[in-house]
């Protein structure tokens, strides 16, 4: 996304903390930063983070990266949906163009946002993100009333992938 012009800037001004998934490196420096953010007294404003790494069709919630939760830092977490009945024009299933195409192009789209309460881990949160980002799912999923998937970002991706080159072989 930092790449992209317009898209880009308007990213770096933000202060988005970019990550190349494929790089060690870089996913650790992003968790370091998250992390540095979130501690209490610092000068930064708040993080806004996709936990599920990627824009679904909506139906469910698929499994959190964990490292937006490392740390133990309380999180706000909110629930953003699309209503439709015929065309999701918000579920990001392709090309980053052709996503923004199809939200573009779209006449109108409705965005229903819910904040729910502040999430304060316990003691054993605090020490695994892996536990917290499962039990901050759980709860956005109870109060959205949308079902948790089995999958997450990364293997939905791959789902997603193989399901496109079986199309093109028949």
């Amino acid at each position: 996304v930092g790449d992209l012009p317009i898209v880009g800037t308007l990213a770096r001004a933000a202060q988005t903390i970019f990550v190349d998934r494929k790089d060690k490196a870089s996913k650790k420096a992003a968790a370091d930063a998250i992390i540095e953010r979130g501690q209490k007294g610092s000068a930064w404003p708040p993080v806004l983070i996709f936990a599920e790494g990627t824009c679904t069709n909506g139906r469910s919630i698929v499994k959190f990266f964990s490292g937006a939760f490392e740390g133990g830092t309380p999180v706000q977490p909110i629930t953003i949906q699309y209503p439709f009945d015929y065309y999701n024009g918000g579920a990001f299933l392709t090309t980053l163009p052709a996503h923004l195409l199809k939200v573009f192009l779209n006449p109108w789209m409705t965005v229903d946002a819910a904040f729910l309460p502040l999430y304060s881990p316990d003691a054993a949160e605090a020490a695994d993100g892996d536990l917290m980002a499962e039990n901050v799912r759980k709860a956005m999923g109870a109060a959205s009333a949308v079902p948790l998937s089995p999958l997450g970002a990364k293997e939905l991706r791959e789902f997603l992938a193989q399901g496109s080159k079986e199309g093109k072989a028949t």
